[in-house]
């Protein structure tokens, strides 16, 4: 009954904080309409009657606009993006700041912003409920004692919260090999843009806006961060940071010392190309040794029972037959 009566309790948390997350975003939409009115009034103070009128108008137009735009919104946005939001933030707020800084830059790592760090606690503490609850609904009926119980609801709460970080780290994984892909490409290019007579940067600029992928949206990135009035070492160091790819660094270090010496930088990026394409090779054949390796489970779970069947039974059905017919 205490196992239940937790259970009821943390639903209905859940419950209540959704909605006052939707009565506190309808109240905040409220306020910002009347400040914008009472803004509206202030500009108007010194014309003319006729003229408060038409701005009395126009607020109540712009009043009518915003009603109608929350109206169109999806269900999605109007209510569950706010509330993931709302609940993740608020968890943040109890959990120390180095794990906020982690899950950052996660989800930097993961190519999001680091603003989706309230709705990855969000994804988290909901799958950690939803097993939770399975997990205890699937024990419910069982007559095993109460500490093996609570240990198996636990084990779904665990798994619940490693789910969405297995996902998170596959997510990862799979934009760092998309970087590990493209970059070989991406110094060739710049080997031939730079010897035709570009800058380093309007090489980039050209080549990233030519290709997709997230080595270009962080080479468009790091040209951003230079426009900005960033220098290149600090923005070639963010773009490493931000990919975490042990080539992608030895590329940036490479054009940092070369600016820093003074020295070519074509022969800079030609050299990198090579090493980088050397390295790409090098990997692929890794990968390709690891392909015997991984077919052994397929093989054994799918391919070869098929061929038992298919090899074995006829004849199996023939000695059947004999005995029965004995």
């Amino acid at each position: 009954m205490n196992i239940r009566l937790i259970l009821a309790l943390v639903m209905a948390a859940l419950v209540f904080i959704i909605i006052f997350s939707l009565v506190r975003k309808r109240a905040a939409m409220n306020d910002q309409i009347k400040q914008r009115m009472q803004e509206i009034q202030d500009m108007d103070s010194g014309e003319t009657s006729q003229a408060r009128e038409f701005s009395q108008e126009e607020i109540g137009y712009e009043r009518r606009e915003a009603a109608r735009r929350l109206e169109d919104m999806p269900f999605y946005e109007r209510v569950i993006q706010p509330a993931k939001e709302y609940i993740g933030r608020n968890m943040m707020k109890l959990a120390p700041t180095s794990i906020h800084e982690y899950l950052s830059h996660l989800m930097i790592l993961a190519g999001r912003d680091r603003r989706s760090v309230g709705t990855f606690i969000f994804r988290v503490i909901v799958f950690a409920v939803v097993f939770g609850a399975f997990f205890f609904w699937i024990n419910m009926g069982s007559k095993d004692p109460l500490p093996q119980r609570i240990t198996f609801v636990l084990l779904g709460v665990g798994l619940g919260f490693a789910l969405p970080i297995m996902d998170l780290r596959k997510k990862i994984r799979l934009r760092q090999e998309a970087i590990k892909r493209k970059l070989p490409e991406l110094l060739d290019l710049l080997v031939v843009s730079v010897e035709a007579g570009l800058s380093f940067d309007a090489a980039m600029r050209k080549i990233c806006d030519r290709m997709d992928g997230p080595l270009a949206l962080e080479g468009r990135h790091m040209l951003d961060d230079v426009r900005m009035g960033m220098t290149r070492r600090s923005a070639l160091q963010g773009m490493a940071q931000r990919c975490e790819v042990q080539e992608v660094s030895l590329f940036v270090t490479s054009i940092i010392q070369s600016e820093r010496l003074g020295s070519n930088i074509g022969n800079t990026l030609q050299v990198q190309a090579d090493n980088v394409r050397e390295r790409h090779r090098q990997w692929v054949k890794a990968m390709a040794l690891k392909a015997p390796v991984k077919i052994v489970l397929p093989l054994v779970l799918f391919i070869l029972p098929a061929i038992f069947i298919v090899a074995l039974g006829p004849a199996i059905f023939n000695i059947m037959a004999g005995f029965m017919g004995k």
